[in-house]
């Protein structure tokens, strides 16, 4: 790992595996010098603002519709004049939505709506925010790929994977949701081949099926053992994580 400061930008904040995450960047990596915690509503997002009252040097909360294109071209000139040329390190695209409904019942608005939130809304944030990764590669000094460097990790799920269809599709068949994942592992894909010669690193990740609001009651671990695990992964992230779907354990997903 670098000893050199990094920084750090996570959609989806205000609650969950982004709230989380936000505190164990803040209290356990160093050198961080600027994690952005980006959400909906910051106004009204009341653990995230305490949590930004506690480490004032470095949480800065932003306010990112991920849905809205004009929102992320907003929040990008605001991290760009906080940063300079120092660049981002690190982006985590952590926002989504999803819909609980089979096939048979999902519907043209469950489909656009999961894939404006979990698709489009990170190849937005990845294209917008590509200059400040470029500065950060540049910036950094290191040699091959890393998440100290310059990197996108888009946090997906196992039940994306062509390749394990049926994982759970009884309990959750999801399809509007499994299948903008499915889609944001494609752009992942295309972006590690578009970007590879900037050794920018672009990487997927499953956090796990976490008992949160979105993951239900029923899910394996909760949300801390999640994101710890999430955060080991991150730090060992490599050339040869490009492209890959992880899972927080490092076990590589076929999808």
């Amino acid at each position: 790992m670098s000893s050199k400061p990094f920084s750090v930008l996570i959609t989806g904040t205000s609650r969950g595996l982004g709230l989380e995450m936000v505190k164990q960047f803040a209290e356990t990596q160093r050198p961080l010098s600027m994690l952005f915690a980006c959400c909906l509503d910051p106004a009204n997002s009341e653990e995230l603002q305490a949590l930004s009252k506690k480490h004032p040097d470095i949480i800065k909360v932003l306010r990112m519709d991920v849905a809205d294109p004009d929102s992320i071209k907003q929040a990008a000139a605001q991290v760009g004049s906080l940063l300079g040329q120092s660049g981002l390190n690190l982006i985590i695209n952590n926002a989504a939505i999803a819909v609980y409904s089979p096939f048979l019942k999902s519907s043209v608005e469950d489909m656009l709506n999961c894939y404006k939130t979990n698709t489009v809304g990170p190849m937005c944030i990845m294209q917008e925010f590509l200059p400040h990764l470029q500065a950060a590669a540049k910036h950094s000094g290191m040699p091959g790929m890393s998440c100290h460097k310059a990197a996108v990790v888009n946090i997906s799920t196992i039940i994306s994977s062509n390749e394990n269809v049926n994982f759970l599709y009884d309990n959750l068949p999801m399809v509007p949701y499994r299948a903008s994942k499915a889609a944001l592992n494609m752009i992942t894909s295309c972006a590690s081949l578009e970007l590879q010669k900037e050794e920018i690193l672009c990487s997927l990740l499953h956090p796990g099926w976490v008992r949160t609001d979105m993951g239900g009651s029923d899910g394996d671990i909760g949300i801390q053992e999640s994101v710890q695990g999430m955060l080991q992964v991150i730090n060992s992230m490599t050339d040869k994580h490009h492209g890959a779907l992880v899972d927080y354990k490092g076990q590589s997903i076929p999808w």
